[in-house]
């Protein structure tokens, strides 16, 4: 088996390695999965560069993803050699295989790849954008939203959950040719960060309200998006892809008397009932299933080109999500 790991913190290219070893013979109440797909997320670069969440050296990167039974433990009666199973949230998943627990593992009905691209992204973007859009404020069909850094994952699955629920959404990009990609999915309306932000938000929705925004971004961004909310809107900060800290002035914050909320997916499971992130998890994996969510996915790779990958990855010009595969 093969796996990639880090040992300190630090650039892309030098601090992961791709090790190799034996592959690992299951418990009895394992089983082994060959990983099929991962994607690699913004917090995983992150967390390699230092610049998230401490590490346990040697750390194998990597939250979700989806893989192929390839060997029972002795105890095993409920699954077969061959199934498909999403890998539990959490597990370090940029490895070749994996000796997981059978107990919680549940085989979907998939083959063709680009599904099981899909799949291997079921258990973050998709309940970030989900829970934002539900959790904050009582939205109803025809009230307007607002997000920044739209063309996100995240972003375009807000826009489809949006769409589904007949809530329109301002989406504010960075480059004028995303317009059209976003509105074809769903977007009511696409605009182009500037200072003049809040003028084109305003003649957008005349006499509407915004009653949500939703930062990706931070820094000076944040004060762009939060004057053009309606007064007493609220404001959820999930992320800082600028890597600044929140930049709000007196005068926007006193306009919009705004309540301004933060938003991490890992403390959300660790705080919610149990009992409400399965049917969460099934609800999200049940509408891609369908075709009714789908990300953009930019590149694959192989685990050998893991250099590659994360410079990829780490770089603007992918415009979609980056995945390892391992489908041999």
């Amino acid at each position: 088996m093969k796996k990639l790991q880090f040992n300190e913190y630090g650039k892309l290219d030098e601090v992961m390695q791709l090790v190799e070893s034996e592959t690992p013979e299951p418990e009895a109440s394992q089983v082994i999965v060959q990983l099929l797909a991962s994607p690699i997320h913004p917090s995983n670069i992150l967390q390699i560069q230092g610049n998230y969440t401490r590490a346990k050296f040697p750390q194998i990167p990597g939250t979700e993803g989806i893989g192929k039974i390839v060997k029972l433990g002795s105890d095993i009666e409920n699954l077969e050699v061959g199934q498909i199973v999403p890998l539990p949230l959490g597990t370090p998943s940029w490895q070749t295989h994996m000796a997981l627990p059978a107990k919680g593992l549940q085989p979907i009905p998939v083959e063709d790849k680009d599904t099981i691209l899909q799949m291997a992204m079921t258990s973050i973007n998709p309940p970030t954008a989900y829970l934002m859009l539900h959790n904050f404020v009582s939205l109803k069909e025809g009230d307007w939203i607002i997000q920044n850094a739209a063309n996100s994952a995240v972003g375009r699955y807000l826009i489809q959950f949006a769409k589904q629920m007949g809530v329109k959404s301002i989406n504010i990009v960075r480059r004028a040719e995303l317009i059209e990609e976003l509105e074809a999915l769903g977007a009511d309306a696409v605009v182009v960060d500037d200072e003049n932000l809040a003028q084109q938000v305003k003649e957008i929705v005349g006499d509407g309200q915004v009653k949500l925004g939703i930062d990706a971004v931070a820094g000076n961004a944040s004060n762009r998006l939060l004057s053009c909310l309606s007064s007493g809107a609220t404001m959820v900060v999930y992320g800082s892809m600028s890597q600044k800290p929140i930049e709000i002035e007196v005068g926007t914050m006193l306009a919009t008397d705004p309540k301004i909320q933060a938003f991490w997916l890992s403390s959300w499971y660790r705080q919610a009932d149990p009992a409400d992130i399965g049917p969460l998890l099934q609800k999200m994996a049940s509408m891609i299933m369908a075709g009714k969510l789908h990300a953009k996915i930019a590149k694959t790779f192989t685990l050998d080109q893991y250099k590659e990958a994360l410079l990829y990855a780490d770089s603007e010009a992918k415009g979609g999500k980056v995945l390892f595969t391992n489908f041999n």
